[in-house]
């Protein structure tokens, strides 16, 4: 039997031991955290996650919509998905100590050098390229073009500069194919394939060693950077510095990042920063260079980087450029560990649309992947009172299980480091029209079918995550925050239990509003965000002591304040769903309040549902709840329900569901309706613990909302 084998046995027992146990005694309400690599120190948290649309223009711009945030499981693992206010994720590593073959007929770079790319063979001890053939040669002075034997390897040599003619792709990049190491204490750059293009750089080898630099970075107006595309068979060692920025440019339009693409089989460990900006366009110029890729990947081995990455699009005056994509990736199996800052964001503009951030993708084959760095690809900005704000990019994260000789289970997910998807900012003073750019979305998602072992997706020590829409003539809807556990299917054909779900920040998910300078009406408030927070809901009953859902943040999903609306159905609140198996304990604010309207006219709009349910664990909540209509002077906005469900509900919190008010003197106004609050067990009364307040009157108006009920314990009070 396989060690895996061993493994998922041994923790389906302890599920089944923990089910016997709690059946046993009665089990505790407290959320027990399974499985985790232990790598979180009990400190405070320091780091934020935004994904917020920007304010765009009183003129009839429109707030950007905030991204979304979802941590999901596709199969349960039986450990947690949660979102922490203390702890942080050690991404640290321990360098190898490689070394360095270069083979029996290496090249060793001691002085500055171009290698040219020859027609007829050079001088005796030349090195030197012919077109279209990626072998390296040393002239042997025997006038037969390449007919020596291929330079194996290569070294340059600390304060030297290797330079390399074209030889491939119609001349506009150098291609070697070497079949041992290269180690770079130097310099490695390339040529210009144009005024407006640097030659690009393909290299094959066993292993690269660099502790210095590659650079094929525009060096003239306008030029973009050559492409960088290292292919070792065997180990990547870097601590050097790889640059293909764009260069900016003073007539026309910037130059681009070139792209960086380093595919290795087995070791993947980098310290040094890799840069592919775009250029900045500035005087007489245009457009802001574009960010070009970077794309770093291992198939057989760990990816470890310490590094700084960027691909920003550089700034411009008519546009700036947009930020390049980042791609983090182990084929096979291998851990994923970054702790380097990472953006992808947009460039600036002073008389255009400001660039859209990049994505970034990280996808991870068995083993672990931990983050500490910060990730930041956000839009754009612009000073031009009618241009838009660029769009924040988005940020996917992937784990599946890998395999060596048959399978390697997927393992933990710990991210600590800031998120930033935020939108660019447009203009906002009076006469400005141009709309705020979107907020990029952050999506984490572990696959653990076959192998449920207790494994945690944790985002750890965080204060807060933002998902507001933007303000503006027309106000942007909140961004999504979801946590949702599927249920577990071992490699034994098994159900399991999903796992626990935890939130412990603050999170503000509310509307956009419309600004008070607005000059264009019906002018409508965006939509609050919606909150799932969610086990499964199927095989809770074989672990009571798992698949808890605890929120103890304060959550605001409330709907953004209109003008002069004509419908209740704008500036809506979003809802908020915790479900939790076998228990739901809530110790936050929950506001999930319609939007006011502050026309003469205009209508209120509508709040959102809270609704907390267990099915077989108590339901607990000491946080106040308000699902409240707005206020507008002609219509109230209505109320929505509020639920507590659970086979023994206790309640300390205020719950609130008001209807919004209209001015009860403008003939034909209308109250909004209150709304239904309701605690519900199946032991009716003696099941419920109450102590808090209930408010669910109907607005005022001409003609008053009516009232909801409150139901306890199936008795209408």
């Amino acid at each position: 039997m396989s060690w895996l084998k061993i493994r998922e046995l041994k923790f389906l027992a302890l599920i089944a031991g923990v089910f016997l146990i709690s059946a046993c005694g009665g089990g505790g309400d407290d959320v027990v955290v399974s499985g985790g690599a232990g790598d979180e120190a009990p400190i405070p948290g320091i780091y934020t996650i935004n994904t917020t649309g920007a304010d765009g223009g009183p003129a009839g711009g429109s707030g950007g919509d905030g991204g979304y945030v979802e941590l999901y499981s596709d199969y349960g693992s039986g450990g947690p998905i949660e979102i922490l206010g203390t702890g942080a994720a050690n991404a640290g590593w321990t360098p190898t100590a490689a070394v360095v073959n270069l083979g029996s007929n290496p090249l060793s770079i001691t002085a500055d050098t171009t290698i040219a790319v020859e027609t007829v063979e050079p001088a005796a001890g030349t090195p030197y390229l012919v077109a279209d053939d990626y072998d390296l040669y040393i002239s042997d002075g025997d006038a037969g073009l390449a007919n020596e034997t291929p330079v194996t390897g290569i070294s340059v040599a600390l304060g030297t500069t290797l330079t390399l003619e074209l030889n491939y792709s119609g001349a506009t990049g150098v291609r070697i194919s070497l079949s041992n190491d290269i180690d770079n204490m130097g310099t490695i750059t390339t040529v210009d394939f144009s005024a407006t293009q640097r030659g690009n750089m393909r290299l094959y080898m066993a292993s690269y060693h660099g502790n210095s630099t590659i650079d094929t970075s525009g060096a003239l107006d306008g030029q973009s950077g050559g492409d960088v595309r290292l292919y070792p068979n065997y180990s990547f060692f870097n601590n050097g510095t790889i640059n293909t920025s764009g260069y900016g440019s003073t007539t026309g339009a910037a130059g681009s990042g070139g792209y960086v693409s380093i595919e290795a089989d087995y070791s993947f460990e980098n310290t040094g920063d890799i840069t592919t900006d775009g250029g900045t366009a500035s005087g007489a110029g245009t457009t802001g260079g574009t960010g070009g890729y970077i794309d770093l990947e291992t198939h057989y081995s760990n990816l470890f980087n310490s590094g700084d990455l960027s691909s920003r699009g550089g700034d411009g005056l008519t546009a700036g450029g947009d930020g390049g994509y980042q791609y983090l990736y182990v084929d096979y199996v291998g851990d994923l560990r970054n702790s380097g800052n990472m953006d992808a964001s947009g460039g600036d503009a002073t008389a255009g649309d400001g660039g859209d951030g990049g994505y970034f993708y990280v996808q991870l084959y068995g083993s672990d992947l931990i983050n500490t760095g910060d990730l930041t690809t956000t839009g754009g900005s612009t000073t031009d009172s009618s241009s838009n704000g660029g769009d924040g990019g988005y940020i996917e994260v992937y784990l599946d299980y890998g395999y060596i000789y048959e399978y390697t289970p997927p393992g933990d997910i710990l991210f600590s480091g800031n998120i930033n998807t935020s939108g660019g900012l447009a203009v906002t003073t009076a006469g400005a029209t141009g709309d705020g750019g979107d907020g990029g979305y952050f999506y984490v998602e572990g696959d653990y079918e076959d192998y449920p072992m207790g494994q945690r997706i944790a985002l750890l020590g965080y204060t807060g995550i933002d998902s507001s829409g933007g303000d503006g003539n027309y106000g942007g809807d909140g961004g999504n925050l979801d946590l949702e556990h599927y249920y577990g299917w071992s490699s034994s054909e098994t159900y399991v239990p999903s796992g626990n779900v935890t939130n412990e920040v603050d999170v503000n998910a509310s509307g956009g509003s419309v600004v008070a300078g607005a000059t264009t009406t019906p002018a409508d408030g965006g939509d609050g965000g919606n909150s799932h927070m969610e086990t499964d809901y199927y095989y809770g009953m074989l672990n009571p002591a798992i698949d808890k859902a605890v929120n103890k943040g304060n959550l605001n999903l409330s709907g953004g304040d209109s003008l002069e609306s004509t419908t209740n159905y704008t500036g809506d609140a979003g809802h908020f769903w915790l479900w939790g198996y076998n228990g739901v304990t809530n110790t936050g604010n929950i506001t999930a309040v319609g939007g006011d309207d502050f026309g003469t006219t205009g209508y209120g709009n509508q709040g959102d549902d809270i609704e907390l349910y267990a099915e077989l664990g108590p339901v607990k909540n000491s946080g106040d709840f308000d699902t409240s209509g707005g206020d507008g002077e002609y219509n109230g906005g209505d109320a929505d329900n509020i639920d507590l469900f659970g086979p023994e509900v206790t309640n300390s919190g205020n719950l609130t569901a008001v209807g919004g008010d209209a001015d009860p003197v403008l003939a034909g106004s209308t109250g909004g309706d209150g709304d239904d609050v309701e605690l519900y067990s199946p032991d009716g009364r003696n099941g419920i613990t109450h102590s808090g307040t209930v408010t669910n009157n109907g607005g005022t108006g001409t003609t008053p909302g009516t009232d909801g009920d409150y139901i306890l314990g199936g008795e209408l009070m």
